[in-house]
């Protein structure tokens, strides 16, 4: 990521349909924050409406997941239910059960728009039909000045959330802290 942007490790494309609380769908890139989604909860699996409280476009890596049953564009570390964990979508490989669906293929793309969604307490959401994770966005700030790295003596840029965000548990992040 380059300093200024904030990025997570979960999008699909603009044009994905999103399942809503009443049960018609919407593409990912017109969800609103506030509008309601059906899914299953991330630790319950319980079934129910959830708000969605936030929606980016960001550029990011893609790649596309051909199905059996059409395709899914997103960012390759987009993540999927197993039933009992989540798998990332650059793990798939050809003859993949995904779901109920099979791949058929993994394909990479050129860099483009992907959706950022945050749903509140679920973390989860509906997309065309495929139960898929959302995970807190991670701001990467401006640099201050040229020493703040050296201060830390890494070559990892100096990541800290914007206030009001909590910053993901997720073992696969990893967030320093430049005091």
């Amino acid at each position: 990521s380059r300093a200024g942007d904030t990025t997570t490790t979960t999008c699909p494309s603009p044009d994905t349909p999103i399942l809503l609380a009443d049960g018609s769908e919407i593409a990912a890139g017109q969800l609103k924050p506030g509008m309601l989604v059906r899914t299953s909860h991330e630790h319950s699996k319980k079934w129910g409406n959830y708000p969605v409280s936030r929606v980016q476009v960001v550029r990011d890596k893609r790649i596309c997941l051909v199905l059996d049953q059409g395709r899914f564009v997103c960012s390759p570390s987009h993540k999927f239910s197993t039933g009992n964990d989540w798998k990332e979508a650059k793990d798939y490989k050809a003859g993949d059960a995904l779901q109920h669906r099979t791949i058929v293929a993994v394909c990479p793309l050129e860099d483009g728009d992907v959706v950022s969604i945050t749903v509140e307490d679920a973390h989860t959401y509906i997309l065309d039909g495929l139960l898929s994770h959302n995970e807190t966005p991670i701001y990467v700030p401006p640099p201050t000045s040229t020493t703040t790295n050296e201060a830390v003596k890494t070559d990892t840029p100096i990541i800290t959330p914007p206030p009001n965000t909590v910053t993901p548990t997720s073992s696969t992040t990893r967030i320093v802290t430049g005091k």
